[in-house]
């Protein structure tokens, strides 16, 4: 009898907690943990949807590619792309800054067309697809991101194009191509969809490493297969040359080129390896105007940063930089570093975080300071995706599509950093002029929900999304959550 009335108990406690945790209250959503006094994270503005309930019980078709995009003060973009053998579907979205659905739209396209890529600008959202047989066809979906009304763009590439990137500005859109092996730069006219090959403009035997455009010019960065040196070049809208940079290797790899634009000046940042190894030994940044020579790229070991190697250490781990922001009449440089799983001497796929540093340079590209944020909750291997640009079967690790570990949101002399872990996001507050880290702060998920993704959205507030359960048998809805980051004084 004593075990019967144990058993009974032990049942009930268990089906308590587990009715909690699918039917979380309010208190529990907003619980905060802190781990100094002077941070707190606020959850706002909490929505949830999954669709209409005409469609709850229909057929679930696994999403092909699914974006949500913060559009600043203008709120938020969600995007989703599901496609079979005969059509391509689009579902959007748009949310206010208080996430409250202001549209939808859903658009089909006949036939089955492969995803390139986003872009949004202060007006438009835009989504890039490509049907390569039995004709190149290209289409453009435009999407006003204040009404929600859409516009299809359609035309018909040459033979043998095959679209990596693009950049729209105005009523234009460049795409770096690839041409016979040969990469090009294709200019496509989102009034009237026709198209422009700017012929003869880059070298055959270099691949594209970054494409910058704005209103009255454009930019491609190229890297030589043979010798590795950096090829910068700007052009007219017409395709003519404006001006023509290179950058020897001086013994170094180059491995990547990233753009960021400061006042009237472009700035090129990447990282860079020696020798045959990949792991990274520092970064290069130049400053493109009309002043540039290849003596004024400063090149900075990682070496010369505090706090990334320790004593045993010769060269930090794997490293790539993912963001660039205008800070304080300079740059903020974010960068994660990674261990790389290697088999049989070949990159497998998977890393795992170690720790992102930031740093900040000023507008000539000098050094100003730097703080490292260590990664200890990463312990797992995860799985990497592959870029477009990649053309061969084997995976490459300075190719691979790393996500960012961190995100980083400024906010007058405050910089906020995140990094979500499973279910918990942690995040960092640093003072802007020094670098310092003034305070940390945690933020938990308790009950049915699951964290899948944040970004930066505005002033303190990043934009948490996920998925939800309202019971065992039903299935995940999408939430999304505007959560603020406040300084304790």
């Amino acid at each position: 009898m004593k075990k019967y009335l144990l058993l009974c108990l032990l049942h009930i406690i268990g089906y308590a907690t587990w009715a909690q945790r699918i039917s979380p209250t309010q208190e529990a959503i907003a619980t905060v943990a802190q781990l100094s006094p002077k941070t707190n994270l606020i959850p706002k503005s909490h929505i949830k949807q999954g669709g209409h309930l005409a469609k709850e019980d229909s057929i679930f078709r696994p999403l092909q590619q699914n974006s949500i995009i913060p559009m600043g003060v203008s709120g938020t973009i969600m995007s989703d792309l599901n496609s079979d053998e005969k059509f391509t579907y689009v579902h959007t979205e748009g949310y206010d800054k208080n996430i409250k659905n202001i549209w939808q739209n859903d658009f089909k396209i006949e036939s089955k067309y492969d995803y390139i890529g986003e872009q949004t600008d202060s007006l438009f959202h835009y989504v890039l697809f490509n049907r390569f047989l039995p004709k190149n066809k290209v289409f453009l979906l435009r999407t006003s991101i204040r009404t929600g009304l859409q516009e299809k763009i359609e035309g018909t590439l040459p033979e043998g194009i095959k679209m990596f990137t693009f950049r729209i500005v105005n009523e234009d859109c460049f795409i770096a191509c690839k041409y016979k092996e040969r990469p090009v730069v294709m200019i496509f006219h989102v009034k009237d969809g026709t198209f422009k090959v700017l012929p003869n403009l880059l070298d055959r035997n270099a691949q594209f490493l970054s494409l910058y455009a704005d209103k009255e010019s454009f930019t491609t960065i190229l890297k030589q297969y043979k010798g590795g040196a950096l090829l910068i070049k700007k052009y007219s809208k017409e395709g003519n040359l404006l001006s023509n940079y290179i950058i020897p290797n001086n013994k170094k790899q180059f491995n990547e080129a990233k753009t960021v634009r400061i006042g009237e000046k472009l700035m090129v940042i990447g990282t860079y390896t020696k020798g045959l190894s990949f792991r990274v030994r520092g970064l290069y940044a130049a400053c493109l105007d009309e002043n540039f020579s290849p003596e004024k790229v400063k090149y900075t070991e990682f070496s010369e940063f505090k706090g990334i190697l320790n004593k045993k250490q010769q060269a930090p781990p794997y490293a790539i930089v993912h963001q660039l922001k205008p800070l304080n009449n300079g740059i903020m440089c974010v960068f994660d570093f990674f261990e790389a799983a290697i088999s049989n001497q070949e990159y497998t796929g998977k890393i795992k975080y170690q720790y992102s540093m930031i740093c900040k340079l000023d507008q000539e590209a000098n050094f100003v300071w730097n703080s490292v944020i260590d990664l200890d909750g990463f312990t797992n291997f995860i799985f990497t995706q592959r870029l477009r640009t990649q053309t061969s079967s084997k995976i490459d690790i300075l190719e691979s599509n790393v996500k960012p570990a961190m995100q980083f949101l400024i906010n007058k002399n405050r910089i906020m950093g995140a990094c979500q872990m499973g279910n918990v996001i942690y995040t960092n507050l640093l003072d802007s002029e020094t670098g310092e880290v003034v305070a940390k702060g945690v933020y938990e998920e308790l009950g049915n929900e699951q964290i899948t993704g944040f970004l930066p959205w505005f002033d303190e507030n990043f934009l948490v999304w996920g998925r939800e359960r309202r019971n065992l048998l039903a299935r995940p809805t999408l939430y999304m959550r505007k959560i603020k980051v406040v300084e304790k004084i």
